[in-house]
């Protein structure tokens, strides 16, 4: 924190946070909640963060509330906004403070006055200037923050400017927020300055912000008086909250559309020369789902929306994270809201990331093209049973006989390892060289030797083995990262964590 601060205050460095993701919401009642910060250097100088809590439910050893990763850039010279010219763009009728935390106060949304900074939100096509200033009942808290929560929550409150729709109940000129939208994820907040007293926030979307099934998408830049930049916000997506109507309404919408789909899709854009190549890529993305969700192959339909399967925000990420991983992707949860079935977003992964999937399963000849799609494009795999574990062996009944390989020179042109005392083999082969004895008492991290400690064969429970090599850094495996539960985490040799 302090090489940080003395970066960022030297003018010539600022800090960016990115790939923000809000997992699940911190919720404090009676009782106060314990709050952690993990941190984790990863490649290319990057600090990846967690934001946690102890959790309460069964098997899970602790809440994830939002993660993201930190890093230390060169600053850009930012031409500040002209402000007037700002206001002259936005020539809708504007609205005031009151009126835009009533309009919150109506969908559920209660704010506190310490995070009532708007006083004014002027409204243009496609974007919102609000005018912000701090609350004097925390006006002296402002030198406690680089990015003061009332501020920064005030310039998101901006967007509501986007957001409003004109009224259902036959009130000509009157628009209201028809739902409550919570933050999602956030692709990348540029820290160029501290907050002050008196802002401006400048919320825009080339389309509107409205990025289809209830979500939207912003930019904003946050400016001090003068127009100076002291915040930008690239790719703001926020999800509407549904009512349970709402939930029983799509799940009927989405599966007529199944029933009316099932004999027949037409093609779509694109997809004469893209056929082949969608066609696998559907099939992939279904047995992913299947995997991830575990559920039945059969059982899944491409053009249902994939919130029917049991899809939330958590299990996005993850389906991110998988799609990402295998092929070198950087999609972002939103993605699915705006592409929300296995089809629609087949068409876009082809159209959009062509080279990767073609790399994946090959360029598809022109006579591979099919004329029109079936909703039984992807072929039921039949799956012999679920094993116990992830870890587990498969039984011989489902491996099959490779043909012998013929005998080739290998050349070893790297390895790495980690051994007790040794974080590399460079530290081991030191070890080796000083004839260091690398044995130590069992570390109270792995368990408390002493509690187990006697004879075995006087009392049962007891151990007289208070030896061994132990490896460094085994308690940070990260369980989450791998789609493994703590509990089974726990339970595993730490070679597999390895």
């Amino acid at each position: 924190v302090a090489q940080s601060a003395r970066t960022f205050a030297d003018g010539r460095n600022v800090i960016r946070l990115e790939k923000i993701v809000w997992v699940h919401p911190l919720v404090v009642t009676d009782q106060a909640v314990q709050v952690h910060i993990g941190l984790m250097v990863g490649e290319n100088k990057e600090i990846a963060f967690e934001i946690y809590s102890d959790s309460e439910v069964e098997n899970m050893a602790r809440m994830i509330h939002c993660r993201g990763s930190a890093v230390i850039d060169k600053a850009e010279k930012i031409q500040p906004f002209n402000i007037e010219e700002l206001k002259a763009q936005c020539n809708q009728a504007p609205l005031d403070g009151g009126t835009c935390y009533e309009s919150f106060g109506a969908v559920g949304l209660n704010l506190g006055k310490s995070f009532q900074g708007v006083e004014a939100i002027y409204v243009g096509k496609g974007r919102a200037l609000g005018k912000l200033s701090l609350p004097s009942n925390v006006f002296d808290e402002l030198d406690k923050y680089v990015l003061h929560p009332g501020m920064i929550d005030s310039s998101l409150h901006v967007s509501l400017g986007l957001m409003l729709s004109p009224d259902k109940n036959d009130n000509p000129g009157v628009k209201v927020l028809d739902k409550l939208s919570i933050p999602f994820t956030l692709k990348e907040i540029e820290i160029l300055g501290k907050c002050t007293a008196n802002m401006w926030s400048f919320v825009r979307s080339e389309d509107g912000g409205k990025a289809g099934d209830g979500a939207w998408n912003f930019d904003i830049d946050v400016c001090d008086g003068q127009g100076n930049v002291c915040i930008r916000m690239r790719g703001f997506s926020a999800r509407a909250l549904e009512s349970e109507g709402d939930t029983k309404a799509k799940k009927t919408t989405s599966r007529n559309l199944g029933k009316c789909e099932d004999d027949e899709l037409t093609a779509v854009s694109g997809i004469k020369e893209n056929g082949a190549l969608i066609e696998k890529v559907r099939s992939a993305l279904a047995r992913t789902v299947s995997d991830l969700l575990k559920i039945r192959l059969e059982d899944i339909r491409i053009t249902v929306e994939m919130f029917e399967y049991g899809f939330d925000s958590t299990t996005f990420i993850e389906f991110a994270k998988v799609l990402n991983r295998k092929y070198q992707l950087e999609l972002a949860p939103p993605v699915f809201f705006e592409y929300p079935s296995i089809t629609s977003l087949a068409e876009y992964l082809v159209n959009e990331h062509r080279t990767a999937f073609e790399r994946q399963f090959g360029d598809p000849a022109p006579s591979e093209v099919p004329a029109k799609l079936t909703n039984d494009a992807v072929e039921p795999i039949k799956i012999p049973g679920r094993p116990l574990s992830r870890f587990s062996r498969k039984s011989a009944s489902y491996q099959t006989t490779k043909a012998p390989v013929a005998s080739e020179n290998i050349a070893i042109v790297g390895m790495s390892g980690r051994l007790p005392m040794a974080e590399d083999l460079d530290q081991f082969w030191e070890n080796l060289v000083e004839g260091r004895d690398c044995i130590t008492e069992i570390p109270i991290d792995r368990w408390d030797w002493k509690a187990y400690f006697g004879d075995p064969a006087i009392k049962a429970g007891k151990t007289d083995i208070k030896w061994g090599g132990f490896i460094d850094g085994v308690e940070e495996f990260d369980p989450y990262f791998f789609g493994i539960s703590p509990r089974e985490a726990e339970l595993m040799d730490p070679q597999q964590r390895l």
